[in-house]
């Protein structure tokens, strides 16, 4: 995982909690929707988008009205998952672009219209 990430990701914790974090984890390890994502992309060889990340988790209710922090969070999450489950099968992304997506997650997710 990214410095960045990893940094946001630590804040988040320190902010929430160590149970409401795990959770959080454990949600994005196990949901159908996530698994969907990292099949499709590991099909394609692809990296998803920043977008794609975002709309995966937004098409749950649950988070439809989650925080930026949250949101930003699970991405970031998402996008580890997806780095040790496809690309480090298929080495489909340099560790280099792998954090800047990291860093484009956090600079979208800020902006999102939530």
């Amino acid at each position: 995982m990214s410095k960045v990430a990893l940094d946001f990701l630590n804040y988040y914790r320190s902010e929430i909690g160590d149970r409401k974090f795990r959770k959080i984890v454990e949600e994005v390890n196990t949901a159908k929707r996530f698994n969907q994502l990292i099949k499709i992309s590991a099909k394609h060889r692809v990296l998803p988008g920043t977008k794609d990340f975002f709309e995966c988790i937004l098409n749950s209710l649950e988070y439809s009205f989650a925080g930026k922090q949250k949101l930003i969070a699970m991405a970031l999450l998402l996008m580890d998952r997806w780095n040790k489950e496809v690309n480090s099968k298929y080495g489909i992304s340099s560790d280099d672009e792998v954090s800047k997506k990291a860093q484009r997650i956090i600079n979208d997710g800020g902006q999102l219209g939530i």
